[in-house]
């Protein structure tokens, strides 16, 4: 791989596309759909996965990728607070419909976000984002009293993680076999870092998760170590250095608006 242009802190830039995306729609949208996450984890993700394998790799390629994996975390982080106030009488019709239609826009706009890869790689990034998008929606609709935060995690951050990762590596033109084990460290990766999330939060999104902190703990930890080890047995293939700052922002710990 020769040595990229790409910068080590690609969040202003993805926030700053976020908000002109978001402006240039403001007249027929409603006020919930401003973005309200305080990072960009997982288009940083995308951004060093896509970095870790081009052959010349520059930020500019791999950005219309990340903002669209943050459209779908923004729809994500919006659709979990709705479901998670359901019976709540404070939250009016009006109120639930526009963080429907604003979760509508979120989710839409994402995939359109897609369609600026390069055309021989952007079907493999869409089916790759809408198997995650199915995996999440499918979540959501299932009873949230029967779900374990476990599970949760594994079938929401988890898949984003996999995703982003995933789509990072086909934008930067790696083979399936390889780009499979980015995709499954971005997975352990993304759901260690929610389950230490929900821990240091002692939150569960409104949802009535059943949360068993020492198992969930105990779960986060493999999930890291583990990623942590795929990360190293990438090192033949893939530049691994430009994985280690998605690896090393989970150690700055979570913040309300951060999951």
């Amino acid at each position: 791989m020769a040595e990229g242009r790409v910068p080590t802190d690609h969040g202003a830039e993805i926030e700053r596309r976020l908000a002109d995306l978001v402006d240039a729609h403001d007249d027929h949208l409603p006020s919930r759909v401003s973005p309200i996450l305080d990072d960009r984890w997982y288009g940083e993700l995308l951004v060093g996965s896509y970095a870790s394998v081009a052959d010349e790799p520059t930020a500019e390629t791999a950005l219309s990728g990340a903002v669209a994996v943050e459209l779908l975390r923004e729809y994500c982080h919006r659709r979990g607070n709705l479901l998670g106030h359901l019976s709540d009488d404070d939250l009016g019709a009006g109120e639930r419909t526009a963080s429907l239609l604003a979760g509508d826009f979120l989710f839409s706009a994402a995939y359109s976000e897609l369609l600026a890869v390069e055309d021989s790689r952007c079907r493999d990034c869409v089916e790759t984002m809408l198997d995650a998008s199915k995996r999440i929606v499918e979540t959501f609709a299932d009873d949230a009293t029967a779900q374990s935060a476990r599970s949760v995690i594994e079938d929401t951050a988890g898949a984003l993680g996999g995703s982003a990762a995933a789509v990072g590596a086909t934008i930067g033109g790696i083979d399936d076999r390889s780009r499979d084990r980015l995709e499954a460290l971005g997975r352990n990766l993304a759901a260690g870092r929610a389950a230490r999330w929900t821990l240091a939060l002692d939150a569960d999104c409104g949802l009535a998760w059943h949360v068993d902190h020492h198992g969930l703990a105990r779960y986060a930890e493999e999930r890291l170590a583990l990623a942590d080890r795929q990360c190293r047995a990438l090192a033949p293939l893939a530049e691994t250095v430009r994985l280690r700052p998605s690896f090393e922002a989970i150690e700055d710990g979570p913040t309300r608006t951060r999951p």
